[in-house]
């Protein structure tokens, strides 16, 4: 396989291993059907709800201005940044929320722990004028019944590690996966255009359907070797096999180890993706290109 498709098919990956497959399959709910309506306008709306959460960042602190929680002497921190009604009808909510961890020490600075973007959908309708309103709103609904899903990413410096998503198996199948990922990349891209410095996004999978889905939406291997070992679970290495919840496994792990187990899931064969953000022109600058290209076609000399 020297050239890879531009858009990969699980189901025909699946196919590649129907006698190396093993353990057993999570069994989806009945799936909860949100019927989300005008489904055209919401990558509009998570753009919006990105650029919001930029402007919210620039305008409070998350030291003084967010919600705190005390946990093994940390205090850990999060602001809800901004939140958007995708569809009034469903209801279906997206929040951008930032969470910080901080302790003291002796000495007289406080130690701070890693930085994280939350990126959550709610089934229900955050409402409010203020992000003080906004997170009473989504305080009051916050129930087991009202989450969707969402992601969370480790934030350093210009590296956004997504460590962990989740949509709830009865709301699957629905897009609304994509649709978190989405606002988070609005918001990562806004970030890059900030600070116009480029972002990287990075995550690794090891399940056939998440690889899958993370190609299609324009991720990379991040190394050669995992390149190479993406390569090998699209072709179907005789070496691989399927074990429990589609993950991918090496033939030489035990049968009764490939389960979807936190100790066996760090047995999989598990692939780094990245994809880069790069910084989009400031709007001054944009239009200034637009007034230069605009004279130049009209033959005038800009030098003077």
């Amino acid at each position: 396989m020297d050239q890879l498709p531009s858009n990969l098919d699980a189901r025909s990956v699946l196919e590649l291993y129907s006698e190396r497959r093993s353990g057993k399959q999570a069994e989806l709910p009945e799936i909860q059907d949100l019927n989300v309506q005008n489904r055209e306008s919401i990558p509009s709306k998570l753009q919006s709800t990105a650029k919001s959460a930029i402007k919210a960042d620039q305008e409070y602190n998350i030291v003084t201005d967010g919600e705190a929680q005390t946990n093994y002497g940390w205090d850990k921190r999060t602001l809800l940044l901004s939140a958007e009604v995708l569809d009034p009808s469903a209801p279906l909510s997206v929040t951008i929320e930032r969470g910080v961890s901080r302790r003291e020490k002796d000495g007289p600075e406080a130690e701070f722990g890693n930085e994280k973007l939350l990126v959550y959908l709610y089934r229900m309708n955050i409402t409010g004028d203020t992000p003080h309103d906004r997170l009473q709103s989504r305080k009051d609904g916050n129930t087991r019944e009202n989450i969707v899903g969402g992601m969370m990413y480790n934030v350093d410096d210009n590296i956004f590690d997504l460590r962990d998503r989740q949509i709830l198996p009865e709301f699957r199948r629905q897009g609304l996966g994509s649709m978190a990922l989405k606002c988070s990349e609005d918001y990562i891209q806004q970030v890059a255009n900030n600070k116009q410095e480029e972002q990287t996004a990075i995550v690794d999978a090891a399940q056939v359907d998440v690889i899958c889905w993370l190609w299609n939406s324009g991720y990379k291997p991040r190394t050669k070797e995992d390149f190479d070992n993406l390569h090998k679970v699209l072709e179907g290495n005789s070496q691989l096999c399927i074990g429990e919840n589609l993950y991918v496994f090496n033939q030489s792990v035990p049968e009764n180890e490939r389960t979807a187990d936190d100790e066996d899931m760090d047995k999989a064969l598990r692939i780094k993706f990245e994809k880069k953000f790069t910084p989009e022109a400031p709007e001054v600058l944009l239009v200034q290109q637009a007034k230069t290209a605009q004279q130049i076609s009209k033959h005038v000399d800009i030098g003077r």
